[in-house]
């Protein structure tokens, strides 16, 4: 985790837009598929638990970075 921190801490807006490309792009695609798309499968469900995994993460070190003094 200490790579992502420093990574986030080098732009004071850095951490907010992590979360938001977490937001837009990390979890529509690992997102569960509507009804139309069939009854979802083990791996379905696997990328859905990572998606909302990696969203947590990011927050927590978008979180973290914000109560660090610099």
């Amino acid at each position: 985790m200490t790579p992502a921190r420093e990574f986030a801490s080098g732009e004071p807006r850095m951490p907010e837009l992590l979360v938001d490309v977490v937001e837009r792009i990390v979890v529509p695609v690992t997102a569960l598929p509507g009804p139309e798309a069939g009854e979802p499968c083990a791996d379905t469900f696997a990328l859905e638990a990572l998606g909302r995994r990696r969203k947590t993460s990011v927050i927590r070190v978008a979180i973290h970075t914000a109560r660090v003094p610099r």
